[in-house]
Order: structure tokens, then C-alpha cells, then sequence
């Protein structure tokens, strides 16, 4: 059975040249050299701190935590330097957080 998780974070969409990820990769001990890409082996050895979101390209994730139950499915505001805060709730072992922001991404594009 699948359990309810609730997460907040912030996105900081980061525009990185394969130079910087094969960095990235290295100081945090990923062999890169495995995977087709660099950014295929950050995305697989730092999933926690790094997500490909649609509408926004690659983020850094930032400040994530897990919650308490909320009403909303998803929450998301754009901040005045460019990132994005979430609050999501969803059912794990059924969706991930990144499916909901991007949800919300799509509506708050629909709106402007």
C-alpha cells in the first residue's frame, strides 16, 4: 500500500554546460564515464539535489523536507530571484513531486 508524503523544497533552475556537470559529477564522486551522458549520471547520483522539471530545464533542489498533510495537491510560487518554492502531496509508489510542479507549471503558463 502506498503511503501519503508530503515535500517542500525550492527549485533553482541552473543552466550548466557539459563542463560543469562532468564537475559536478566528479566532486561529489560520480563516475560519469558509465552513463551516456553527463547529466544522465548527476540526474541518477544526486536525484535528491538535482531534477529535470519541464517548463523549467534542470534545478537545483534546494532546502527539501518532508511535511505534514496538507489540503492542496500541489502549491507552487515563482520568487523574485527567479526560483520556484513547492509544497506538494502526493502518494508514494503512484507519482513523484516533479509530476505535480509540473502540473502547476502547465496552469500557471495557461494563465499569464
Amino acid at each position: 500500500m502506498s503511503e501519503s508524503v508530503v515535500v517542500e523544497a525550492t527549485l533553482e533552475p541552473v543552466a550548466m554546460t557539459e563542463v560543469d556537470l562532468i564537475r559536478e559529477c566528479v566532486s561529489r564522486g560520480i563516475v560519469f564515464s558509465t552513463y551516456e551522458s553527463p547529466l544522465e549520471a548527476l540526474l541518477d547520483g544526486a536525484w535528491d539535489d538535482f531534477q529535470v522539471v519541464r517548463g523549467l530545464g534542470l534545478c537545483r533542489v534546494l532546502n527539501y523536507v518532508e511535511n505534514e498533510p496538507f489540503d492542496e495537491w500541489c502549491d507552487l510560487t515563482k520568487n523574485p530571484d527567479g526560483s520556484y518554492h513547492f509544497k506538494a502531496s502526493y502518494y508514494n509508489g503512484c507519482t513523484f513531486w516533479r509530476e505535480l510542479v509540473e502540473g502547476e507549471l502547465d496552469s500557471m503558463g495557461s494563465e499569464e
